[in-house]
């Protein structure tokens, strides 16, 4: 027991006031290494919800990554193009050159890649990554 007016010297106060402070941030970082396995299955199962033409549809991201990658027509996309996706993931619009028509209109046709102008690819000065492109690229090692 502590005699009246009794007062914790300076540095004791100030090694209180710092473990008050890390306390819970140090419980949840424990908490995250040991439930990690756990934490990442449940976001890699989060379901998002998409409107396509009128239609809400709920998948995952890994669901709906695999049905882009199951119904690209072309087969299973290629070494080549998934350099050029995330070629066009880093810098954005590239100049188009007609050498690589045969690797790119498979992504154009997919909808992973965009035209500028719009119109033809034969036709376009450029090229660029769509949305549903960069959702594939990112989901690719899921």
């Amino acid at each position: 027991m502590q005699p009246e007016g009794y007062a914790a010297p300076e540095p004791m106060k100030d090694f209180i006031e710092i473990l008050k402070i890390v306390t819970w941030p140090l419980i949840v970082l424990i908490l995250a290494v040991c439930f990690r396995g756990v934490i990442k299955s449940l976001v890699l199962g989060s379901k998002i919800k998409l409107k396509l033409a009128g239609v809400e549809i709920e998948t995952t991201l890994r669901e709906f990554a695999t049905v882009i990658q199951e119904t690209y027509r072309h087969g299973r996309l290629t070494d080549e193009q998934w350099e050029w996706l995330g070629r066009l993931k880093r810098e954005g619009r590239i100049p188009y050159d007609q050498a690589q028509y045969l690797v790119l209109r498979p992504l154009r046709n997919s909808g992973l890649i965009h035209e500028h102008p719009e119109g033809t690819l034969t036709g376009c000065e450029s090229v660029s990554i769509t949305p549903l492109g960069a959702l594939l690229l990112k989901n690719r090692g899921s």
